[in-house]
């Protein structure tokens, strides 16, 4: 399985996964889902040079995606920070490393936008355990309760 960088034409394939996402995580009690809205974002993402998407194809079936962006450091902007906004990939392809080769190809991409940092955001354990094993440190729990 190719690990490619997202086009316009994968907009509503992502848009269908991060749905399925959306629906199983605990935040959407709060955070609404809406497909339009969500498609526009992905194509100013694809459409940023400081941004990007990968997805991981099998076949006519996505089976994983990861979102990346090159910010400055709120604290320091001469700093910069590659953030990964979303990485995901579907239980049934959970051993066949697609979340490993997707995060290799942002971290690639993150060296070469010459980014100081590299910030990963989740909420799957497996997921932070992985990254503590690569030198991660965890900093921060994200919490969340309507206004």
């Amino acid at each position: 399985m190719e690990i490619q960088e997202a086009t316009e034409l994968d907009i509503n394939a992502i848009v269908k996964f991060g749905r399925y996402f959306h629906e199983i995580a605990d935040y959407a009690k709060f955070q609404k889902y809406a497909d339009q809205g969500f498609a526009k974002m992905l194509y100013d993402v694809i459409m940023n040079p400081n941004a990007k998407i990968w997805v991981a194809w099998d076949g006519n079936s996505l089976a994983g995606t990861i979102m990346g962006m090159i910010i400055p450091n709120f604290y320091d902007p001469s700093q910069i920070m590659a953030d990964c906004g979303f990485v995901a990939v579907l239980p049934k392809y959970g051993r066949k490393h697609i979340g490993k080769k997707l995060r290799n190809a942002f971290e690639v991409w993150a060296k070469e936008m010459k980014a100081d940092i590299k910030m990963y955001s989740g909420y799957n354990p497996k997921f932070i355990t992985a990254l503590k094993r690569e030198g991660f440190i965890q900093t921060e729990v994200t919490l969340m309760k309507e206004a």
